[in-house]
């Protein structure tokens, strides 16, 4: 690495003190500065361009933004009757396989009605609410517990 003249502290302090003194200009600079400058007018039409510019684009933001949030977006195709089979399908299904098992001795009788009347709640909430399909996995999970004290009986 090469080393310039500055490379301590006391060469740099050095050269700054051999640097000629301040020097004020042998005329006055302002009427040249001054002549070069275009008219005042046209100044002020050059200077209000640019903010009328950020300001009709930032207007148009806004009526996009507003247009957005007032329309509603477009819904996609209804899936009321694809979600309504699919919980008729899973109804049948496990009906099947409880018809399977018999009927449950008196003792498991209100556990197996209270799954029942849950699995008729959810099914009327997705009647209400397709869009809540979540509910589907809920509706499962109900019948699920339902086969699984079906299938208690059946086997002791």
């Amino acid at each position: 690495m090469s080393k310039t003249p500055f490379d301590d502290d006391l060469s740099l302090r050095r050269a700054l003190r051999a640097l000629p003194p301040e020097r004020d200009p042998a005329h006055d600079l302002w009427p040249g500065i001054a002549g070069r400058l275009p008219p005042r007018a046209a100044r002020t039409r050059r200077r209000w361009r640019m903010p009328l510019a950020f300001a009709a684009a930032a207007a148009l933001a806004l009526v996009a933004v507003l247009a957005l949030r007032v329309a509603p977006l477009p819904s996609p195709a209804p899936r009321n009757d694809l979600v309504q089979r699919e919980a008729d399908a899973i109804s049948r299904e496990y009906t099947a396989a409880f018809a399977q098992f018999g009927p449950l001795p008196p003792p498991l009788q209100p556990a197996a009605d209270e799954l029942d009347r849950s699995a008729w709640a959810i099914q009327q909430a997705l009647r209400e609410q397709p869009d809540a399909t979540f509910l589907l996995t809920r509706l499962r999970s109900t019948y699920d517990q339902r086969l699984r004290l079906s299938q208690r009986h059946a086997l002791s």
